[in-house]
Parts: C-alpha cells; structure tokens; sequence
C-alpha cells in the first residue's frame, strides 16, 4: 500500500474536508472472496486505489478496481453512527456526472452471478433496496435462481414505492414493476413478451423452496416454451398465506386448446410439504395440439372436456408421476385414433343404423380415411403410485 494524508487546519469551513487520504495498492498476495466481479485469487494483482474525503458529519469517496470499475459515494452522521447516503458503481465505464441519490449500477458485467450476490447481502442481515435507486446493466452470462441467461440487458428505475424495470435475455423477455414491499393488494407484476425455460443447465433444488418465498405475483406471458413445448397466453396469480401458497389463476393456451387451473402448496416442519391442483382442458384439434407438443401422432382432430384434482407430498414444482394420486374424467368427441384399423369393422360401419344420418349427409369420411374414427371417448380415471387404472372407458363410432 502506498497512502498520502492531507490534513486541513483549524480555521477550514465546514464544507472543507478536516482530513484527505489517497490509498492504492496492487493486492498482491490479498484475496478477495466476493462473488464476481470482484473475486480474486492472492496470486492475481489487481491495481486498485481510493481517496477518502472526512467533512463535518459527511464523509465521501471514490474509488477505482483494475481500471475497469469505478465507484463513488458518501456517508453521513447519523444517531447510531455513519450511514451509507448514496453510490454509484460504474462497470467498465466511466462514472457519470449526476449527483449521488441512493445506489445506482450500470455498465457491462462479463459475468454475473445474482445468486451469489443474494447470498452475500443474506448473510451479511442486509438487501439495500431501500437504497437502491437505479440499474442499467448488460451482461454476457447471467447466473439466477439456478438458470444461465446469455446476452441480458437488465433496467430498473425506482418511482415513488415500487421499481419499473425490462429485461431483455435468451430467456426471458418482458417488463414488470416491484413494489418495496409486495402485498395482495399490490403484487408483483410480470408482463412478458416470452418465457423459455426448455434450456435449463440443471433442473432446481425445490426442496428448498417455502410457500413465503413466493411473492404476491400476477404474470403474463405471451409465449411460453418448457422443454421443446411451445403454449401462448400464460397467466398465473399468487396469493401467499400463513404456511401456505395459492395460486388463484393458472391458464395456457395450446392453439384452440385452453388449459386453466389452481393449486395450493402447504408447507409445516412437521408435515412437510403437501400440493395439490385442480386442472381442467377444452377445446378443438386435440390430435394436432398433442402433435405439436411432441407426443406422436396417435389421434387426429377431438374436441377434449378433461378435468382432474391431484395431491402430491412435494412441493408446488416437484411433482412427478410416482408421487402423484388424483382422479380425473375425460370426454373426447369426433377424432380419428390414427393407429388403430378397425378391419371388418368398417364395412359393418358402413350398414350401421347409427351411422345412417351420416350416409344420407353423403358422409362416407370413416371408411375412406386411415385409422378408426370415433365419435365419443368416456372414462374415469384413478392415479396413484405411477399407476393408471381405469374400469370405465368407453368409445363409440360408427364403425365399433
């Protein structure tokens, strides 16, 4: 370390500063364990250097890391000591000339991990929203809540009680607002112009996860794509409670199906987690949607009317078929089940006194296409343990 003092006399002005030190050093062999882009190992140098301004009741600084990151702030006399008055950190460029009002990022991150960063303010007892005024960053990689983001740029501008913000990432695409402190009557809003989350570099530890670690939120999303499966129109509203989630509104869109739901998530140290969903599916092109969705092409056309309620032991997104017990009903009307051949049964189909008003339409459609058209698919359905049992399912066409 190399530092210089200045020391003013007696008779300065009170907005004079009493004391001056210049400080720089080039770290070498000191390490520094926060999160990037500020980690580095003893052996790496780093240039870095500080002046320090002490004023009656005000002390200012400035600051500068590698010639890359540039900082500036002031701290006041408060009852219980200094306290942080206002920052600005700028990242690969110069800082900007505006008075300090709160704290304020911008710049270029190479590498962010908010995570990280989460973690440090958490142990540390402290999150400086109160504080936080503005961000405008751009970053090439992007760590947050277990997914990578590339090429994001993220903006965040305080207003009154609450956050206006885009971001702008191969993820995720869209506006929101933050209140300081979210509430059911004042939630967090998300309005998306898309969601991908079909490249997830490891799936999330929802363990973890409580039902109080899920804001008020009501999110929207034009598109939506998980796992290679592309839906439209997404709308999910949340209503935290004493030990417990609900979410008041889930719907999606596939095409000419409409897929609407709610669900609630219990967590007590005593029992554990405990889910729960009621979910129901309608509409037109069952075959073609299921097709797009990349589950074959077993059935065409089919107007679906599907509703079911399942629990599970697990958290809200850890649920699988092995952990899952529910029952459902299905209705599937006027499809075409591609893969079956109905045989003699089509020329039966063609005599059929059930099938007549369609042969005096001139309708001869189910025994000219391929596969066997049905006009109604019924049943109840149990699932438990991975398992699902059925003791009434029916189908009726013409020509079976």
């Amino acid at each position: 370390w190399r530092v210089q003092l200045t020391i003013a006399g007696d008779a300065a002005p009170e907005a004079t500063p009493v004391l001056r030190i210049n400080a720089n050093s080039n770290l070498q062999q000191t390490r520094v364990d926060l999160p990037e882009p500020f980690r580095k190992p003893a052996d790496v140098e780093t240039r870095f250097n500080t002046d320090v301004e002490f004023a009656t009741g005000l002390i200012r600084f400035q600051s500068r890391w590698d010639d890359k990151y540039r900082g500036r702030g002031q701290l006041r006399e408060a009852a219980d000591g200094y306290q942080l008055a206002g920052l600005d950190v700028a990242f690969a460029e110069d800082l900007r000339a505006k008075p300090i009002r709160g704290i304020n990022l911008y710049g270029f991150i190479e590498e962010l991990s908010v995570d990280e960063w989460a973690a440090v303010f958490e142990s540390a007892g402290e999150t400086g929203v109160d504080l936080l005024e503005s961000v405008e960053l751009e970053s090439d990689r992007v760590m947050a809540f277990g997914h990578s983001l590339t090429e994001a740029k993220f903006e965040m501008k305080r207003v009154d009680r609450r956050f206006l913000g885009l971001v702008d990432a191969s993820l995720v695409k869209g506006s929101f607002e933050l209140p300081l402190r979210a509430t059911i009557d004042d939630p967090v809003l998300l309005n998306l112009d898309y969601l991908l989350i079909d490249e997830i570099e490891q799936e999330p530890d929802h363990g973890r996860f409580q039902p109080a670690d899920v804001p008020p939120l009501r999110l929207t999303s034009k598109i939506i794509r998980f796992h290679d499966m592309l839906f439209s129109d997404l709308s999910i509203a949340t209503q935290p409670a004493p030990d417990e989630l609900k979410v008041t509104r889930f719907e999606l869109r596939r095409d000419a199906l409409f897929l609407s739901g709610e669900a609630q998530w219990r967590y007590t140290p005593s029992d554990g987690h405990l889910s729960s969903m009621n979910l129901t599916i309608r509409g037109l092109g069952l075959g073609e949607a299921m097709a797009g969705l990349g589950f074959g092409n077993s059935i065409s056309r089919g107007t679906i009317d599907f509703s079911g309620g399942f629990t599970w032991p697990a958290s809200l997104l850890g649920f699988n078929l092995e952990n899952m017990v529910g029952d459902a009903r299905l209705r599937i009307e006027d499809g075409v089940l591609n893969n079956v051949e109905p045989g003699t049964g089509r020329f039966v189909g063609l005599f059929s006194l059930s099938a007549l008003p369609r042969r005096l339409s001139l309708d001869f459609s189910d025994v000219i296409i391929g596969g066997m058209e049905f006009d109604e698919i019924t049943g109840n359905y149990h699932i438990e343990n991975g398992d699902l049992i059925t003791t009434s399912t029916r189908m009726e066409g013409p020509a079976a």
